[in-house]
């Protein structure tokens, strides 16, 4: 689920969205039949999230990135992380917390280095460096929904 909307979004649905679901009816049924409204904002509406494919996409672009950042493959692994993306249970059952307050705030607070991008109202980016090897990247998608990369080294195992 992603909080708040901006008009590069709002335009981006009217332009491309309603084309989409206009041309797959199927789609647009799909879509509804899994949205719910939230119980505090009617104007917040829950989509389900394939979260596999997310941080499979989200992982690529990462890998891209550093890439062409530093001019070589990244041999470790990326820790996806998105502060516009909360549970279900944290907003449609009414939970305060999701135990990731501090971290989205960290990361949305971090210092990181603007890179230049040919349409920076649809992608930026920027990068916080910790040292060679650990750092983290945060990608601003349509001025709004943000979405974090941090580095784990191919010798440190990650776990779920």
């Amino acid at each position: 689920m992603q909080e708040g909307i901006n008009t590069v979004g709002k335009r981006h649905l009217m332009n491309n969205g309603v084309e989409t679901f206009l041309h797959s009816p199927g789609l647009l049924r799909h879509v509804e039949r899994e949205m719910k409204e939230v119980a505090f904002d009617p104007e917040l509406l829950a989509i389900p999230l394939d979260l596999q494919r997310f941080e499979t996409v989200m992982e690529a672009i990462a890998y891209a990135v550093h890439f062409n950042d530093f001019n070589r493959a990244y041999s470790g692994t990326w820790r996806i992380f998105s502060p516009n993306l909360a549970s279900v249970s944290t907003h449609l059952e009414g939970h305060a917390t999701d135990g990731w307050e501090e971290y989205r705030y960290q990361v949305l607070n971090a210092p990181y280095a603007p890179s230049i991008t040919p349409h920076p109202r649809v992608f930026k980016y920027g990068l916080h460096l910790f040292e060679e090897d650990k750092l983290l990247y945060r990608f601003d998608f349509y001025e709004g929904f943000v979405v974090t990369a941090l580095s784990a080294p191919a010798s440190v195992r990650v776990t779920d």
